[in-house]
Formats: structure tokens, C-alpha cells, sequence
């Protein structure tokens, strides 16, 4: 979807920042889902919910289709 409506002479660009998008997940993920599996299991927490890494995953992947389904519509009456 964003490269068929990105011109031709601007496809390295838009690939270059969509790879940063990437590498900056792959080190920001690892250490959030880190921290609240520990912060959610750990022996003296308040809470004990072993699956709060797949439910913030999840909550990110919702309001990810919200941003997504709201920049369309949008974009289709601008």
C-alpha cells in the first residue's frame, strides 16, 4: 500500500525509512516484552499474568489497525 503511492524516485527513501521503522522495533521490542513478562511473573508482583507481552502485542496491533482504517478514510475524502 505505501509503495503504490509513493512516486518512482522516491522508493529508496521510503524503503530506507521503513527498515529503520524495523530495526527500531527489533531493539525496542525485545525490551518491553522483557520487562513486563519479568514485571508480570515475578514471585512478589501485585499481579500475576504470564501473558501481558501477548496482550500489549495485541493491544499495539489494534491501535495499529485504528490508526490505519482512520488515515484511510481520511485519506479517501481529501
Amino acid at each position: 500500500l505505501i509503495s503504490k503511492n509513493t512516486p518512482p524516485y522516491e522508493q529508496g527513501e521510503l524503503q530506507g525509512s521503513l527498515i529503520s521503522i524495523a530495526s527500531l522495533t527489533a531493539i525496542i521490542g525485545p525490551l518491553l516484552y522483557t520487562d513486563l513478562f519479568a514485571r508480570f511473573t515475578a514471585p512478589n508482583g501485585a499481579i500475576q499474568f504470564a501473558g501481558a507481552p501477548y496482550f500489549a502485542a495485541a493491544l499495539i496491533c489494534i491501535l495499529s489497525t485504528g490508526l490505519l482504517l482512520w488515515a484511510r478514510h481520511k485519506g479517501a475524502h481529501s
